[in-house]
C-alpha cells in the first residue's frame, strides 16, 4: 500500500465521525504515518518547486470589477506566491498540498470547527498561531491604544486570542515535522516560508464548506498584557481575502488513492 493511501485511510478512520470522538492512539498513528511522508510520495517533481512568471489579466485602472464589469483589462507578468494540489477529498476529510515560494506565506486564516494536521515536506516553515478566547461569560479589557486603531463600528468584532508559541517545522522525518490544530486551539494561523521552497501537506476534517465552514482571514490589530489573566492577549480583526495571495493549481500526480468502497 502506498504511504499516501495509508495516510488517507487512517485519516478517514480518525475523522469519520466528523471529529467528535478523537482517539488519541489513532491520532498518534496518523502522525507517525505523516512524519515519513515526502514530496516524492505525492509525485511532486523538481520542476513543480520552480516558480515562473505567468501572464494574468487585471483591471487596467485598479478598480473593483464589481463596480464596473466592463472596465478594460491589461496583461501583467506575475509570479504566483503558491501552488495548490488537491490530493484527496470526501465528506469527511480534505487532503491537499501547498507549495510556497521562498519567503512567501499563507496569510492569517482560520479553520472553523475543523481539525487539522500539517506535515512539512520540503523547506522550513514557521507557523504563527492564535487560540481564540471564550467569550461566553467572559469579558476582556480592550485597551484604548488598540481600540483606537479600528473604527468604532468594528470594535465589537475584535477577537481576543492567546498567541501560541511559534512552531518551526521542516522535512525531518520525526514527529516535530507534524503540527496539529483543533477547533479550539491554534485554529487561526499563518505559515511563513523561512528556508527554501516550502511544501506541506494538509489533512483537514471536516472539509471547508462555503455555507458552514468557510475560510476567513485576519490581521493582528495589537497585543497587550491582560493583568487580570496575567497573559498576553492579541486582538484580531477579520479582513477581506488578501489580493496578494493566490494559488496556481497543479494536478495530483502521485499514486492513485482508493475510496472506501474501492478498497477490498
Amino acid at each position: 500500500m502506498a504511504l499516501i493511501q495509508a495516510v488517507v485511510s487512517m485519516a478517514r478512520k480518525l475523522f469519520g465521525n466528523n471529529g467528535t470522538n478523537i482517539v488519541k492512539e489513532e491520532l498518534h498513528q496518523l502522525k507517525h504515518l505523516l512524519k515519513g511522508l515526502s514530496s516524492r510520495d505525492l509525485g511532486i517533481k523538481p520542476e513543480d518547486l520552480e516558480f515562473k512568471s505567468k501572464t494574468v489579466q487585471v483591471p487596467a485602472f485598479n478598480l473593483p470589477s464589481i463596480f464596473d464589469p466592463l472596465q478594460p483589462m491589461k496583461s501583467v507578468q506575475v509570479i504566483p506566491p503558491a501552488k495548490y494540489i488537491n490530493v484527496y477529498e470526501d465528506s469527511s476529510i480534505t487532503v491537499c498540498t501547498f507549495i510556497l515560494n521562498h519567503l512567501e506565506k499563507i496569510p492569517l486564516h482560520d479553520h472553523p470547527g475543523m481539525h487539522g494536521l500539517i506535515k512539512c515536506l520540503d523547506g522550513k516553515i514557521a507557523i504563527n498561531s492564535y487560540t481564540p478566547l471564550p467569550r461566553d461569560g467572559h469579558s476582556y479589557m480592550l485597551p484604548n491604544a488598540i481600540s483606537s486603531l479600528v473604527p468604532s463600528a468594528k470594535r465589537p468584532f475584535l477577537i481576543p486570542c492567546l498567541p501560541m508559541e511559534r512552531v518551526i517545522v521542516s522535512s525531518d522525518n520525526d514527529l516535530d515535522s507534524v503540527c496539529c490544530l483543533s477547533p479550539e486551539e491554534s485554529n487561526i494561523h499563518e505559515l511563513v516560508v523561512i528556508e527554501g521552497t516550502g511544501v506541506f501537506l494538509d489533512v483537514l476534517a471536516p472539509p471547508y464548506d462555503s455555507n458552514e465552514r468557510d475560510c476567513h482571514y485576519f490581521k493582528v490589530v495589537g497585543t497587550h498584557l491582560d493583568k487580570k489573566l496575567n497573559k498576553e492577549i492579541a486582538w484580531l480583526l477579520e479582513v477581506p481575502s488578501p489580493q496578494e495571495f493566490w494559488t496556481e493549481h497543479l494536478e495530483y500526480q502521485g499514486p492513485a488513492i482508493s475510496r472506501p468502497n474501492d478498497i477490498a
